[in-house]
């Protein structure tokens, strides 16, 4: 009982330490002085760099032999992950960390459309409630921050088209986890969203270099810590829960965004924004319950 219950234990463990990381980064994103592309292409390259050895060596001696199709799978998530990344952390840029990342994580109303449309799966009403109760609880959030004005109003549209390529990812990231194992796709898909974010930083002729030695410190910060750990920690769950219960739960990452925006930006935090995240809480513990029950 205790090894079947196991792995999905890990997952939910893997998937509470990406969110706490991942929602952390958006402070880290909002201090570094980079073009958005340059910051997805630091933290990507070096991701990749610190996790090459382990994943060739698992090729040369194991019996990991990712396919063609496996491969462009991959490939596809990684790109979807620069676009999703570079709107988001230009979303950051303009409008602070809040916004875009609440923004940013409407994702799972495109990835519960996926869900149904593309990969057939069968989600209870319990689920629909509790994934509009959580965006309820994100729209009080807003509302109690201010709203929309100035770079706040572009920030949010910055995070919306986030969301839509953040929640491709997710879909094509459960699916390539059906062949691939965690290590495997995180590095080719981040070895492809490398690829992706130079093309970008080509097109726009943003600088690589110059840059003051707090920045370089925090690409490798994000490379390490976001990247490594917070997305391989996600590439894991998606090997054991579904896209449609993962992406809701990163819904919480706008809690921890919030209060380190609180203690190191000076955002204030009122107690209708604490009802809110309340309310996000209980609307991701619905979703993770109807997907259990």
């Amino acid at each position: 009982m205790f090894q079947r219950a196991s792995p999905r234990l890990l997952a939910y463990l893997a998937l509470g330490l990406s969110i706490v990381i991942i929602g952390s980064s958006a402070i880290v994103i909002a201090y570094a002085q980079a073009p958005a592309d340059v910051v997805v292409f630091y933290r990507t390259a070096i991701a990749s760099l610190l996790v090459a050895a382990p994943f060739w060596r698992r090729v040369r001696t194991g019996p990991l032999k990712p396919g063609k199709g496996d491969v462009l799978l991959a490939a596809l998530g990684g790109v979807l992950f620069t676009v999703n990344s570079y709107f988001w952390s230009r979303g950051i840029q303009l409008g602070g960390p809040t916004i875009p990342t609440l923004f940013a994580n409407t994702s799972p109303l495109w990835v519960s459309l996926g869900a149904l449309f593309l990969l057939r799966e069968r989600l209870k009403p319990a689920f629909f409630g509790g994934l509009l109760a959580a965006l309820a609880g994100a729209v009080v959030m807003l509302a109690a921050g201010g709203g929309l004005a100035g770079g706040s109003l572009q920030g949010a549209l910055y995070g919306v088209f986030s969301a839509v390529f953040f929640g491709g990812f997710f879909l094509v990231s459960q699916r390539a986890r059906r062949r691939l194992d965690a290590l495997a796709y995180f590095w080719l898909s981040t070895a492809a969203s490398a690829l992706a974010a130079l093309a970008l930083v080509a097109l726009s002729g943003s600088p690589l270099t110059g840059f003051p030695a707090l920045t370089w410190l925090l690409f490798l910060a994000l490379g390490l810590f976001t990247q490594v750990i917070g997305f391989l920690s996600i590439s894991y769950t998606l090997g054991y829960l579904p896209a449609s219960l993962v992406s809701p739960a990163q819904l919480l990452q706008l809690l921890v965004t919030a209060g380190l925006g609180r203690l190191f930006l000076h955002e204030a935090l009122s107690w209708q924004q604490l009802a809110g995240g309340a309310l996000v809480i209980a609307g991701v513990w619905a979703i993770i319950r109807s997907q259990e029950g």
